[in-house]
């Protein structure tokens, strides 16, 4: 069993060091984030960090598989992940849960899954011309 996850880890070691990335960028006490002044940076960073995570998961999944994702539990799993990660800043300093992040999580996750599905259609022809 333990080889086994091991392998996963291994095969998605890039998605991991996204995800870690991710739960460090999330709960670091609210202090310790710079503040630039920028209206809507935040959500900026947010759309990317899951758009970021969606790409190199794809990549990482069809590497390893040949193929894509089912793209609905793809999107849906990292949904489930983005809404932990909101979850989870309740629990950090100076750091609340917010759905409008949510919600910018979750366009960048679907955007890039559009793209990926979009992009492996076009390159075996399979987009109607």
């Amino acid at each position: 069993m333990l080889k086994k996850c091991e392998s996963k880890v291994i095969r998605y070691k890039f998605t991991m060091g996204v995800v870690i990335l991710i739960l460090i960028g999330i709960l670091m006490p609210g202090e310790s984030v710079p503040q630039v002044g920028i209206p809507g940076l935040d959500k900026v960073v947010h759309f990317g960090m899951f758009f970021v995570l969606t790409g190199v998961y794809y990549l990482e999944y069809l590497m390893n598989n040949k193929k894509l994702p089912v793209w609905y539990y793809a999107v849906a799993c990292l949904f489930v992940f983005a809404g932990s990660t909101e979850f989870m800043q309740l629990f950090a300093s100076s750091r609340s849960m917010d759905i409008l992040d949510l919600s910018v999580d979750t366009m960048g996750i679907f955007i890039a899954s559009l793209l990926w599905v979009a992009f492996v259609k076009l390159r075996e022809g399979k987009v109607a011309k």
